[in-house]
This record gives C-alpha cells, sequence and structure tokens, in this order.
C-alpha cells in the first residue's frame, strides 16, 4: 500500500537539493522542519542540535505547526554547509 506521502515524492530528489527537501517533509509531509546546526561533540565526531528551542521557546513546535512564513524565512537564513533544518 502507498502512502499519500510516497505517492507525491519527486522521482529524484536530490540530497544536494536542501530546499527541495525541506520543502518535501513540510508541505508534503507535514511535519515541522526546524533550523539545526553541527556541534562537534569531540575532535572529528559532529551532532546536530537544534538551533532553536524548538520546545521551550516562545512557540511549542512540539505542539504547534511551524508557520509558512517562518519556514520559508529559516530556509533563506540557514547556511547549508555548516547548518541545515531537521
Amino acid at each position: 500500500m502507498t502512502t499519500e506521502a510516497e505517492a507525491t515524492t519527486p522521482a529524484i530528489l536530490a540530497p544536494d537539493d536542501y530546499n527541495g527537501c525541506t520543502d518535501w517533509w513540510y508541505y508534503v509531509v507535514g511535519v515541522n522542519v526546524i533550523p539545526s546546526g553541527s556541534v562537534e561533540l569531540t575532535p572529528g565526531v559532529f551532532k546536530k542540535q537544534p538551533i532553536i528551542d524548538w520546545k521551550n521557546g516562545p512557540v511549542n513546535y512540539q505542539e504547534n505547526s511551524v508557520l509558512i512564513e517562518q519556514h520559508e524565512e529559516w530556509k533563506e537564513k540557514v547556511n547549508t554547509v555548516t547548518d541545515s533544518l531537521l
């Protein structure tokens, strides 16, 4: 059985098309996509960590949807070399 998200997935979603990937997760799958950055735990070992306080900040994104305007703003501001959207 194919889900709606699988049925609308582009045949080729380039891994380096960051905005296309985040748009797919946000608009098609319907999940919040939040900014994250890389934190070096030990030399050469990195971990992705949210840049914003997604749970206890001004807006609780665990329980509330990211507004379209906020999603678009984050896409413009994120440096895809060192940061990304989760």
